[in-house]
C-alpha cells in the first residue's frame, strides 16, 4: 500500500456543455493525504470536476497536475487513480475475490502476487472470508466495501469516490463513513469526495469545498466553513442557518444592521458591503422566558410565539415565529423547554453571529429602486 497521497491541482478548469457552462474556471489544491470533499447541490459541477480527474472527460480548458505530473490528454487508464461509484460497477458474474482481483490482473501481476493482494485487502475494508461470494449475495454496504477495496487493490495514487454511499440507509451510510475515513488513515491515500449531503462532509472531511452554479464558492477546513462562512450560499448550504438581511449603519461606534422596522447589533469586523445578511446558527441563539430578564445589554433579542417542536432524539429544533419570519433554534441548548403554542424570548450575541454580503438578487433590487 501506499506509505501517503499526492497532491493534486486544478487550475482555471473550465467545461461547457451546448449553451451550460458545468465548469466556470475552477481552481482547487489538495494536499498529498488529504481527505477533500467536493460539497454542492446537483448540477453545481461537482461530478463534473471529478471526471475531469478521472479522465472520463476532457475540459474545455485548464490544467490538472497530479504529483507534478499534468493529466490533460492522458487516458484513464494510465493516469493511476481509483474510482469508487455510487452504483458500484461490480461484475456480477465474477466473485469477491476476482472482482478485486481484476485492475491487478489488468496490470500483469503474479497470481501469488494478486491473491497475497486481494487477501489483504479484504482485511482492510473488513470482508475476510467473504472472497467466495457473489455481489448478489452481498448487502448494499459489503457492495460497496467490494468496490472500494477493487479501487485501492492497485496502490492508486489518488482516489475519487463519486457519492459512493448515496444508495445506502441512513445507519449504514453512517457506519461506512467511519469505516472510509479509517481507511484513509491508514493507508494515507488522497481522497476526493464528491458528495451533496452536508452532514456526510461535515463528518469525512478535512477540508470542504463548496460548489454553485460551476464555480467554488469557498474552501476550507470543516470548522472553518461552519462557524465562517464568506457568502449567504455557503451559510445555507452548510448547515442550518437562521439569516436577517437589511443595510448597514454605525452609530456611536456601534454597526447596526437594519432590517425594516428593527434594528440588530451586527458583530465588528469585515466588510460585507452597504447590504448584508446576518447568519446565526441554531445553537448560537437562546430561548429565554418572557418572565425572565436575563436579556444581555448588548444581546439582540426578538419576542416569538413557539409554532412547532420538532424531536430529534439526542436533541430539539424549536421554530419561533416573530410575525415576519421564523426562526430555528437548538432547544438543546436553552433553559427552558417550550412548548408549541407559548411565548418566548430569542436572544442572541454580536458576537456569535456573523456578516456576509447579501443575496445578490436583493442586491441588485435595492440598486434598481434607488
Amino acid at each position: 500500500m501506499a506509505e501517503h497521497g499526492v497532491g493534486l491541482t486544478l487550475a482555471g478548469l473550465t467545461k461547457t456543455y451546448r449553451s451550460s457552462v458545468a465548469l466556470d474556471g475552477i481552481d482547487l489544491t489538495v494536499a498529498p493525504g488529504e481527505f477533500m470533499t467536493l460539497l454542492g447541490p446537483s448540477g453545481s459541477g461537482k461530478t463534473t470536476t471529478l471526471n475531469l480527474v478521472a479522465g472520463f472527460i476532457e475540459p474545455d480548458s485548464g490544467d490538472i497536475v497530479m504529483g507534478g505530473a499534468p493529466l490533460v490528454g492522458v487516458p484513464p487508464h494510465k493516469r493511476d487513480i481509483g474510482v469508487v461509484f455510487q452504483n458500484y460497477a461490480l461484475f456480477p458474474h465474477m466473485k469477491v475475490d476476482a472482482n478485486v482481483a481484476f485492475p491487478l490482473k489488468q496490470r500483469g501481476m503474479s497470481k501469488a502476487d494478486i491473491a497475497k493482494s486481494v487477501t489483504d485487502m479484504l482485511a482492510i475494508v473488513g470482508l475476510e472470508g467473504y472472497g467466495d461470494r457473489y455481489p448478489r449475495e452481498l448487502s448494499g454496504g459489503q457492495q460497496q466495501r467490494v468496490a472500494l477495496a477493487r479501487a485501492l487493490v492497485f496502490n492508486p495514487k489518488l482516489l475519487l469516490l463519486d457519492e459512493p454511499l448515496g444508495a445506502l440507509d441512513k445507519r449504514l451510510r453512517e457506519t461506512l463513513q467511519i469505516e472510509i475515513k479509517r481507511i484513509h488513515r491508514e493507508l494515507g491515500v488522497t481522497f476526493v469526495f464528491v458528495t451533496h449531503d452536508q452532514e456526510e462532509a461535515l463528518a469525512m472531511s478535512d477540508r470542504i469545498a463548496v460548489f454553485n452554479q460551476g464555480r467554488i464558492e469557498q474552501v476550507g477546513p470543516v470548522d472553518s466553513l461552519y462557524e465562517s462562512p464568506q457568502t449567504l450560499f455557503v451559510a445555507k448550504f452548510l448547515g442550518d442557518s437562521n439569516v436577517v438581511e437589511g443595510a448597514l449603519s454605525e452609530e456611536d461606534g456601534i454597526r447596526y444592521l437594519v432590517d425594516g422596522s428593527r434594528r440588530f447589533v451586527a458583530p465588528a469586523g469585515g466588510d460585507p458591503g452597504p447590504l448584508a445578511a446576518m447568519v446565526v446558527r441554531p445553537e448560537r441563539m437562546r430561548l429565554i422566558d418572557p418572565a425572565a430578564s436575563t436579556v444581555g445589554a448588548t444581546e439582540n433579542c426578538l419576542s416569538g410565539r413557539v409554532s412547532e417542536v420538532i424531536y430529534l432524539g439526542s436533541r430539539r429544533r424549536v421554530v419561533v415565529d416573530i410575525g415576519t419570519r421564523t426562526f430555528l433554534v437548538d432547544g438543546s441548548a436553552s433553559g427552558i423547554a417550550p412548548e408549541a403554542g407559548s411565548n418566548v424570548l430569542l436572544a442572541w450575541s454580536p458576537d456569535d453571529a456573523r456578516l456576509v454580503p447579501a443575496d445578490p438578487a436583493a442586491e441588485l433590487a435595492a440598486q434598481r429602486s434607488s
